[in-house]
């Protein structure tokens, strides 16, 4: 009997991977904007990084001028892809897809670790549609190359706490991913960071801590020694940091942004215009770090309101009006609308998950929702950086319609 239910949950998890390809791929050759800035222009320095990594082997947007303006793993995949398959968009697209693909699987194997199968499958049927998955596997950008190495690393995190064995290989990849997800976005190290603090909560063995440490340290190490050989200064994630933590503030009214007037503002800007003519770009980072942390030291109050309001804006369901995502405002707006009971039965989630006893190992689906809220609130938020945690919304709200309305003649 259970022989003929793993088969049968076998079947329909190919059946939901299966569907899931095809309709990113639809997506990919026949609606996807072509213009490679849509939506975001962030896509063509990713583009020109790779480029010149392939010409010059340089991480640079210009030649003998190397940046850490970006994490470096996301250009070097665009490189890998533009090598060895050819330089054409769709290709890295296309792969994305395949990503994307090994994601949805991950979040079928996630759910059923911490909950069981009916959750899993109907998280991975729920992944297979989600329209920002599919909207986004066709931008090149890195949220789901991100998305994939975050889930393989909450993954491979179960799989250690569960692991009773004196060998420490699971530690040392769990620290090799975790390595890979912070050099694919910072974020990555704030996870790592509350990820060790959780194990040692739990009790976790400090041996196996330490491989997992270690392992972390070696590979992300080759990135900081990188960027103190080139400035002369320690640079952790990126030099993007200050500039972001700046447009976090009310300097820019929140009304503006993603319209021109935006741009036209930037330019009218003195602290723009002082920090952008800055060549270097470590001391630019500080510039506009040092602004935005002077800024909130005059007026706290505003640190606190606006952090709530970059929390709604993470959390919002519809993009900025004006913004150009190459699709249809009025088919955005019904795209929007689905993921209202998906949201709805994930607040359920939390009920239940806080309301019921659940082993720390349930607590896991928490730790990137806790991060991605808290780091987002500080710096500035949109609902493109909300993908990589849409997994584990996904999830909790599979375990609420699981525990609602599926009943157990159905299990």
């Amino acid at each position: 009997m259970n022989n003929k239910i793993d088969k049968k949950n076998l079947f329909l998890l190919s059946l939901f991977l299966i569907v899931g390809f095809f309709l990113r791929v639809i997506y990919l050759y026949k609606f996807a904007p072509k213009d490679i800035n849509i939506p975001s222009g962030d896509a063509s320095g990713y583009h020109i990084l790779a480029l010149n990594l392939l010409e010059y082997n340089q991480l640079a947007y210009e030649k003998d001028k190397p940046t850490a303006h970006r994490e470096p793993l996301y250009p070097l995949f665009l490189y890998f892809v533009y090598k060895f398959i050819g330089k054409n968009l769709n290709s890295a697209r296309l792969i994305q897809v395949l990503i994307n693909v090994l994601s949805i699987s991950l979040i079928y194997f996630i759910a059923k670790n911490l909950f069981d199968k009916i959750t899993g499958l109907i998280s991975t049927a729920i992944a297979s549609f989600w329209p920002n998955f599919i909207y986004y596997t066709a931008a090149v950008l890195r949220e789901t190359v991100f998305t994939f190495l975050l889930l393989l690393s909450i993954f491979l995190l179960i799989k250690n706490i569960r692991n009773k064995t004196q060998f420490f290989i699971k530690q040392i990849i769990l620290g090799i991913l975790c390595a890979l997800t912070a050099l694919t976005n910072s974020i990555g190290i704030f996870i790592f960071l509350v990820i060790l603090i959780y194990l040692l909560a739990i009790g976790f063995s400090f041996k196996k801590i330490f491989f997992i440490l270690i392992s972390f340290l070696f590979l992300y190490s080759f990135w900081v020694y990188r960027n103190y050989k080139i400035f002369g200064s320690l640079v952790l994630g990126s030099t993007n940091g200050g500039k972001t933590f700046w447009d976090g503030t009310d300097i820019i009214p929140f009304e503006i942004r993603g319209l021109p007037e935006e741009r036209d503002f930037f330019e009218r800007t003195d602290d723009y215009i002082i920090g952008v003519s800055i060549k270097n770009e470590v001391e630019r980072d500080k510039f506009f770090y040092k602004k935005a942390i002077n800024y909130y030291i005059t007026y706290p109050e505003k640190f606190f309101i606006l952090a709530i309001k970059k929390f709604l804006k993470f959390w919002r369901f519809l993009p900025h009006k004006g913004r150009i995502y190459g699709v249809n405002e009025k088919f955005m707006f019904i795209v929007g609308l689905i993921y209202v009971p998906i949201f709805v039965l994930f607040i359920i989630g939390l009920y239940m998950f806080f309301s019921k006893t659940f082993s720390h190992e349930s607590f896991i689906i928490l730790l990137p929702i806790i991060c991605f809220c808290l780091i987002y609130s500080i710096f500035w938020s949109q609902i493109r950086y909300r993908i990589p945690i849409e997994p584990y919304i996904i999830i909790l709200a599979s375990y609420s319609l699981k525990s609602l309305f599926i009943t157990k003649q159905f299990k």
